[in-house]
């Protein structure tokens, strides 16, 4: 039976918020009692690349994310907090600040597509922002709350009043007849 991941939306929060603090893949990883490895796969599954660098490790100068790793790193660390911390009744806060992320998102594909026409990044970091933008859209869609039926044109409702009505005109009949 396969191990159960540890990958959960309070690890990705704080591994994203190292990350963009410049801390590297091993650093992240001693903070957060993982493989630097996990750390490293986890970070490329946010479109993310590792901070650090090339040498020895003592030497390594941090290099704080891009503008677009930034960016990509925040609305993953806004859906973790999401899934952490269960919304309140009130979602219209949430679900404006989701959309203010999917605009954020949708630049990230737009930046990598024009990259990748100029050959400067690899066709796996647009799936990834454009995976990071289907998760927002999806979350978005899961906290927008469903608009009541109208009763008027609900067929369920209209259904059950016909049937509501058969039955009523069932028993009249059966009333009147057990009265002859």
């Amino acid at each position: 039976m396969p191990k159960p991941t540890s990958k959960t939306p309070a690890l990705i929060a704080q591994m994203t918020a190292l990350h963009q603090e410049g801390a590297s893949g091993r650093e992240i990883a001693t903070a957060l009692g993982l493989n630097h490895g996990t750390i490293t796969t986890w970070l490329r599954d946010l479109g993310l690349e590792p901070n650090g660098g090339q040498g020895p490790r003592k030497t390594r100068k941090h290099q704080p994310p891009g503008a677009a790793q930034a960016a990509a790193a925040e609305a993953h660390r806004a859906l973790a907090r999401l899934t952490v911390v269960p919304p309140s009744s009130d979602v219209s806060e949430p679900i404006a600040v989701l959309r203010h992320h999917q605009v954020i998102a949708n630049r990230l594909v737009e930046y990598h597509f024009q990259k990748a026409s100029e050959g400067a990044t690899a066709v796996n970091e647009i799936a990834k922002a454009m995976q990071l933008e289907d998760q927002i859209a999806v979350r978005i869609q899961e906290l927008t709350p469903i608009a009541p039926a109208d009763p008027e044109t609900d067929p369920g409702n209209i259904e059950a009043a016909a049937e509501v009505r058969a039955r009523f005109a069932r028993l009249v009949e059966s009333a009147e007849r057990g009265k002859r």
